[in-house]
């Protein structure tokens, strides 16, 4: 999203993740009319506005108001988009980003505006604070008989975490995933299961044995949070780890040479800007940061 969220004002969303009734893609409108959309049998007239107001199509340009407005995927699944946006009545050409994928589509552009969050912008370091798992760890973890355990916020990091999973493995998780998970096995046979984190006190999970929990990109208090239950129940080691799908440093330089090396606009989390920024400056790249967003009134 890059207006402020306020009640009642229509904004542009990167995408509102896995909700079955919501075409994938950037939604231009209020949140709560949206969400309520999402929560309810849709008719034909319903379907009919919401075919209006959904813009499903990357590299299709539209216009709101004077700006010229066109999407590309930012690599995010369930529809997670880039937006650019022109003046009619100028050249200067802005992107913003919300995160970014390993394949996420580049589009030319004079700025380029990032919303820095703890998801995802460890990531843009040298020397991240956490690394991701891949497939080859994974794998040495089951040939030595591990079970796993994997606490994610979101089913979009869930269905980052299982594309980079092996074929090999039995893979199972919480009923809010399966719709969008290839989860076949029951909870007791699984060798590695998707959990979200604030269902982390569920009494089914507790009575499963697992030797390995990890955390996808945990905050201080919910690591402390995992390390407790994780102690309580005898697992043997708790291991926090960055999103394996999510843009590294080398991905993110291929990926702005080929926006046309724009300069790079910083905002979000107070925690993540000065460290982002100075690396960004290391790599010869023009960077400015705002650790506030603003309402932008881009659809007034």
């Amino acid at each position: 999203m890059i207006d402020r969220d306020i009640h009642g004002r229509t904004c542009f969303h990167s995408h509102f993740g896995a909700c079955p009734r919501l075409g994938d893609g950037p939604w231009i409108a209020h949140r709560g009319w949206i969400e309520a959309l999402s929560l309810r049998p849709l008719s034909a007239s319903l379907q009919s506005i919401l075919a209006q107001t959904a813009v499903h199509h990357h590299g299709r340009q539209f216009s709101v108001g004077r700006l010229e407005l066109q999407s590309s995927s930012s690599g995010i699944p369930f529809g997670g988009s880039l937006l650019q946006m022109r003046l009619s009545n100028s050249s200067l050409r802005c992107v913003y980003g919300y995160a970014l994928g390993k394949a996420a589509q580049a589009m030319v552009c004079d700025w380029l505006v990032l919303d820095l969050n703890s998801r995802w912008a460890h990531n843009l370091s040298s020397q991240p604070s956490l690394k991701p798992l891949h497939a080859q760890g994974i794998e040495t973890l089951l040939a030595l008989g591990a079970r796993m355990l994997c606490l994610t916020r979101t089913v979009v990091e869930a269905r980052q975490f299982s594309t980079t999973l092996p074929g090999s493995l039995t893979l199972t998780g919480h009923p809010r995933f399966s719709p969008y998970l290839d989860m076949h096995q029951s909870l007791a046979k699984a060798q590695l299961v998707l959990w979200p984190m604030d269902s982390l006190q569920s009494p089914i999970l507790r009575k499963q044995p697992f030797d390995i929990l990890f955390l996808m990109n945990p905050t201080e208090i919910e690591k402390q949070q995992a390390e407790k239950w994780a102690e309580s129940l005898n697992v043997k080691e708790v291991v926090s780890i960055a999103n394996p799908d999510h843009m590294d440093p080398n991905a993110f330089l291929k990926f702005w040479t080929a926006c046309g090396e724009p300069i790079i606009l910083l905002r979000g989390e107070t925690q993540w800007l000065k460290p982002t920024e100075g690396w960004f400056r290391d790599q010869g790249i023009e960077v400015c940061s705002h650790n506030d967003g603003v309402q932008l009134g881009l659809f007034q």
